[in-house]
């Protein structure tokens, strides 16, 4: 214990000599990549079409409910950009079928089923904080609100379903308090972006103020933190081993 003590009274000059730049280099590589994303992606605004990836089998049985579930966070992801396919139930291509030849197939969202959906990095704020850099990776859009999409209008042709007109209704009441449960959980990882960028910032403030505190306990600060993200990936992914066949999920 004692060991484990005089390690950590080091902590503070191994910061100023080595953390404080590695960081500072994290923080400006971040801060240009979320730049360089919110460019990039600033032409498919406003988008044409939105897309929503899944398996075959699971594009039969939403055209067959006529729903698309909320999922895990109780809202439907999509992207702008149709090279993105990691948006939608396909990225859980693994765990959700039977059958590994089961194809990837997509749906298109167009004309009013856009207005459905909000872009998740159109605040001037996210770009110095990280909080949307996770969406602006993917171009990412969101229901507005959380719920089921109920297709009306709709067209289907080989391994595409495009959608023209839907609503959003709300999802059965256990649905509703799984969403809201594993979505929260899930939600922590996701915020690995947001994170860095608040303790690079500090960092940055620790140039000019010499936070002291803050030099001792940084890395304690890391570790909560990476044990935070490996909880909840574990209490979702637990909750959603027993829940899923009751709710129907992928």
């Amino acid at each position: 214990m004692e060991n484990i003590i005089e390690e950590l009274q080091y902590l503070p000059q191994i910061y100023t000599e080595y953390v404080r730049l590695i960081f500072t280099a994290i923080s400006l590589f971040t801060l240009g990549l979320n730049l360089l994303l919110r460019i990039r992606n600033h032409r498919n605004h406003p988008p044409g079409a939105l897309y929503h990836y899944t398996t075959y089998s699971r594009l039969m049985l939403i055209i067959k409910s006529e729903h698309i579930r909320g999922g895990n966070h109780g809202i439907v992801f999509t992207t702008a950009n149709k090279k993105y396919r990691n948006k939608g139930t396909a990225r859980y291509r693994n765990h959700n079928q039977t059958d590994k030849s089961d194809e990837c197939a997509r749906i298109v969202f167009r004309n009013q089923a856009l207005t459905l959906f909000r872009s998740k990095t159109n605040s001037f704020i996210s770009l110095f904080t990280g909080t949307a850099m996770y969406a602006e990776r993917g171009d990412e859009f969101i229901t507005r609100k959380k719920g089921n999409i109920k297709l009306v209008q709709y067209r289907f042709r080989g391994k595409t379903l495009v959608v023209r007109v839907a609503t959003i209704i709300d999802a059965p009441f256990i649905e509703k308090i799984y969403t809201k449960i594993n979505g929260s959980l899930l939600s922590i990882p996701k915020t690995i972006f947001t994170g860095i960028h608040l303790m690079t910032l500090l960092f940055w403030v620790d140039y000019f103020h010499h936070l002291m505190w803050f030099r001792s306990f940084w890395f304690i600060g890391m570790l909560f933190y990476i044990a935070a993200i490996i909880i909840s990936v574990l209490f979702a992914n637990c909750l959603y081993f027993f829940v899923r066949h009751r709710l129907g999920l992928p």
